[in-house]
């Protein structure tokens, strides 16, 4: 990846300049269980899904050799993307339907996206991506955790690894009737986010 972003001037920037801190983690103590809990705010732009794969591949290296994690926060990435894909199936390679989204992002992508261009050519960005240790997705798939004016998504989970950590359920978002018509925060949704739950033991007990 360091090799990729030194070749390809306008990325490398971005990465750099405009993304700031994309994660912290820390680690407690839980029952005698080493527990490293990992928090993520991924970056927002549209035609760059891309750029948070690139980021989920940093987060996972930063998170190998951890036995029990907890990965969770904003990755503004649906379901079916780049990012997600590598966290819950350990892998983004050719056929996969997340494929052709990178590489579309990827050839278009500007930072303004009124300037977007095409490109023919692909870039070599270094796939396929492998991650040798699957997250299983705790929080539960939603209809949307993010209501905006011109879009509705799935932008938060919280994903879990290792054999003390057990999923015991997970709570289920509010729908649109809760949320009403207006986009997120308004009268009735203080964020623009909805919270995502869920229920976990820690341990052998």
């Amino acid at each position: 990846i360091n090799s990729y972003l030194s070749s390809s001037h306008p990325l490398s920037s971005i990465m750099i300049e405009k993304l700031g801190t994309i994660y912290q983690l820390t680690t407690l103590n839980i029952l005698s269980t080493p527990l490293t809990i990992c928090n993520v705010h991924l970056f927002y732009h549209p035609l760059a899904d891309h750029i948070r794969l690139l980021q989920v591949s940093c987060v996972l290296g930063s998170l190998s050799g951890l036995s029990d994690v907890i990965l969770g926060g904003d990755f503004n990435s649906d379901y079916k993307s780049g990012g997600v894909r590598l966290i819950e199936e350990g892998k983004v390679v050719e056929g996969m339907e997340c494929w052709e989204r990178v590489w579309r992002d990827l050839n278009t992508f500007t930072f303004h996206t009124s300037t977007a261009r095409t490109s023919p050519v692909r870039p070599l960005l270094p796939l396929p991506l492998t991650c040798p240790s699957r997250f299983e997705l705790s929080s539960g798939v939603h209809d949307f955790t993010n209501f905006a004016k011109d879009f509705i998504e799935q932008l938060d989970y919280i994903f879990v690894r290792g054999r003390n950590i057990r999923i015991l359920g997970h709570a289920e978002c509010v729908g649109k009737e809760e949320v009403g018509d207006k986009a997120m925060p308004n009268e009735r949704m203080g964020s623009d986010h909805l919270s995502v739950v869920c229920d976990l033991r820690i341990g052998g007990g």
